[in-house]
């Protein structure tokens, strides 16, 4: 064949031993940023439960402060008839929410259980003193982080 273009010859596997196929490509579901007709939505993140933890009680933050704060005056009052002034801190509602920054969730958490200990409490009576400071004592148990209650107070 003169003046022919010479093709090579492909050899080409025999039928009986199967071609290697590429390997697969990396499929990415959900990465589309429009999705597909008949596709399901991205599955939520592992880390949805502590978001929404932050968002609800982000909102409520203010009243962490504010409740403590009314709880703390509660056990004041409480305390009149057999102390001449229950045995807590000293509080300061504003100063506490310009720093619960330092508060984490679980933190809140405690400071919410300490108020409805707080809460509990009934009004000391001059024979049962020691049971009311044991009762502030068991409220005193459930305090936040050492972090989150130097901020705070």
């Amino acid at each position: 064949m003169a003046g022919s273009a010479h093709i090579p010859d492909v050899k080409t596997a025999p039928p009986s031993v199967p071609r290697a196929s590429p390997p697969p490509q990396p499929t990415r579901p959900y990465a589309s940023a429009s999705p597909l007709v008949g596709s399901r939505p991205a599955p939520p993140s592992p880390a949805w439960p502590l978001l929404l933890t932050v968002v609800l009680l982000g909102g409520c933050r203010g009243s962490t402060c504010q409740e403590l704060a009314r709880a703390y005056a509660a056990v004041e009052r409480k305390a009149q008839r057999c102390l001449d002034h229950s045995p807590l801190p000293a509080f300061d509602p504003e100063h506490c929410e310009q720093h619960q920054a330092a508060c984490d969730a679980e933190d809140l958490g405690q400071l919410d259980e300490q108020v409805e200990c707080y809460q509990r409490l009934d009004t000391c009576q001059a024979d049962e003193k020691d049971s009311f400071l044991e009762g502030i004592t068991r409220c005193d148990d459930r305090a936040p982080s050492n972090a989150c209650e130097a901020a705070i107070f």
